[in-house]
């Protein structure tokens, strides 16, 4: 009968200690919801919405902040400076074409403000439909995305008058 209660306890040691491991990680992982649930209540108490993007937003672009409010307290002029300056870094484009729509269905007004006439396109999406005060604010404040696509801007081409009978308009850089 010894024997037998060597062999249970072989067993049942390795078997106690997983149960055991498992029941720490366990206790372990319930302890940290229970304190990230804390943390996010708190943080909705005070007004403030946390998700876990901002966090890694924040680890990878320290300096973001900093720069979206220098370029906030930025006067017009000096935000057109610094679009003119990033600008003349990028390539030209070769051609540019723009589809005039349907009448009626674009009133021609920037998406943005809906105050001023679109002029402008983000290249290399291609969207528009942005005045030019709106378009070189989006250009220079990070993230620097379209706010159709997200996709990274490359560069805002100001375009001139567009024709109705669908000829190339000419392009300003």
């Amino acid at each position: 009968m010894a024997t037998g209660r060597a062999e249970f306890a072989d067993v049942l040691t390795p078997m106690a200690v997983a149960l055991l491991t498992m029941a720490f990680s366990l206790g372990v992982m319930a302890w940290a919801l229970r304190e990230k649930e804390r943390l996010r209540l708190r943080l909705l108490a005070s007004g403030a919405v946390w998700t876990a993007h901002e966090g890694i937003a924040r680890r990878m672009f320290p300096d973001r902040e900093a720069a979206q409010q220098q370029v906030d307290e930025m006067s017009e002029e000096q935000v057109a400076l610094l679009v003119q300056q990033r600008m003349a870094e990028k390539a030209k484009p070769q051609v540019l074409l723009r589809v005039v729509p349907e009448e009626g269905v674009d009133d021609g007004l920037c998406v943005i403000c809906y105050d001023k006439p679109s002029s402008c396109v983000f290249l290399d999406c291609g969207h528009g439909g942005f005045c030019k005060a709106c378009a070189y604010r989006i250009f220079v404040r990070p993230p620097n995305e379209c706010p159709t696509c997200r996709q990274h801007i490359e560069q805002v081409v100001e375009l001139e008058e567009v024709r109705p009978t669908g000829q190339v308009s000419k392009v300003r850089q």
